[in-house]
């Protein structure tokens, strides 16, 4: 991956800073409000050509206007919707040629935003369009706030490769556990695992192949597309979306208070955003984890660890709701 691609996959992650001038003077006018003024500003080219010594301060210089202008159209409330939703009419049907692709996870933020759960129809058929892979770390975390939980996993064509630019959280591990298991990556799998629940997976897979272990957690009744979300019980930053566009909790989420080996309870959801079972997932804080990507520093380490992978497969493979 260039060091382009990286900035673009970290772009849509839309992680942030605090609140900052916007970069047009007359910005706070009523012209410059109208949704089709906003929705170009968002989709105007993000980033710069060639190669950077600093992708997270390129990335956060960028999103710091984006994110005003992002709440900007969020103030204008449903009547921006029409003009939200023919963008991403646009995108759906061009792919990375549509020129509202550059910034267009802004725009499936605001939306969620503005539309709360009943943005999740065309979210999901967005998550569906494989012209759209690009915009998948975006339009999981779009769903994350339209729901109002921690994180929402669809399942990717690859393995993760995503730059994070705010310190390691506890999430990071379940997230990367949850896509494991998801692709069926052993190897991804066993690296989000600390030394506890290793040692039950060891015990699980004891005189099993790893596709027989797999076996005994399918379900007759499939989603078409496995996906789920989760909760984490807590007050803070920890617990919400990894982009609210708040910026108090984006400022909050950059000087967390730390725990060596936390221990949070979790409302899982299945793809539709349907509860489907609360875990208490026990986390084992580790040196950062480097290889394979994301570096983690939250290990999951429950050691029923088989109950807690019988439940994601469960709420993976719900049906979903039309």
């Amino acid at each position: 991956m260039t060091p382009k691609q990286r900035l673009v996959a970290a772009s849509l992650i839309l992680l942030g800073t605090p609140t900052w001038p916007p970069r047009r003077a007359a910005a706070g006018q009523a012209e410059e409000r109208a949704p089709s003024r906003l929705i170009g500003y968002l989709t105007r080219k993000q980033i710069r050509e060639g190669a950077t010594s600093n992708p997270c301060g390129e990335i956060l210089s960028l999103s710091h206007e984006d994110r005003s202008a992002a709440n900007s159209l969020v103030g204008v409330g449903a009547k921006a919707a029409p003009d939200i939703e023919a963008a991403l009419d646009s995108v759906g049907a061009r792919g990375s040629e549509s020129p509202y692709a550059d910034g267009a996870g802004w725009l499936v933020l605001a939306y969620a935003r503005i539309k709360g759960p009943a943005a999740y129809p065309r979210l999901r058929a967005m998550l569906a369009n494989t012209r759209l892979d690009f915009l998948r770390n975006a339009l999981d975390n779009a769903t994350a706030l339209a729901f109002g939980i921690t994180s929402y996993i669809s399942r990717p064509l690859g393995p993760p490769n995503t730059l994070y630019c705010r310190p390691a959280e506890p999430r990071d591990g379940l997230d990367q556990m949850i896509l494991a298991w998801l692709n069926d990556d052993q190897v991804r799998l066993e690296a989000s695992l600390g030394q506890t629940a290793s040692t039950a997976l060891k015990s699980l897979l004891a005189g099993r192949t790893w596709a027989d272990f797999r076996a005994d957690f399918r379900h007759t009744r499939s989603a078409a597309r496995p996906a789920l979300g989760y909760r984490f019980r807590v007050p803070g930053a920890w617990s919400e979306p990894e982009e609210t566009l708040d910026e108090r909790l984006q400022q909050e989420r950059q000087y967390p208070t730390l725990e060596a080996n936390p221990k949070l309870d979790t409302l899982f959801k299945d793809g539709s955003g349907r509860d489907c079972g609360v875990y208490r997932i026990e986390f084992r804080g580790a040196p950062i984890v480097n290889m394979p990507a994301p570096p983690l520093r939250y290990l999951v380490d429950n050691a029923d660890l088989g109950d807690l992978l019988r439940l994601i497969a469960s709420c993976a493979s719900t049906p979903e709701r039309h």
